[in-house]
């Protein structure tokens, strides 16, 4: 057996993304406070292709009948 199960990684990934929604500031906050430079422009740009990578993905669906 691995040493993570499917179900812990998920609940990881959960946690992290709950971590990045509580931790980092909203869109409407970089804009009030920080004026937007190239270094935020490139990190908005590689999340959205991460997200863009990840909505591309296809896995097999695996339906039973039973």
């Amino acid at each position: 057996m691995n040493f993570l199960d499917i179900k812990d990684t998920q609940n990881l990934w959960i946690v992290f993304a709950m971590l990045i929604v509580w931790i980092l500031p909203t869109t409407e906050q970089w804009i009030k406070k920080r004026e937007i430079t190239f270094t935020y422009g490139l990190i908005i740009g590689c999340i959205a292709l991460s997200a863009i990578v990840q909505i591309t993905n296809i896995q097999e669906f695996i339906y039973f009948q039973f």
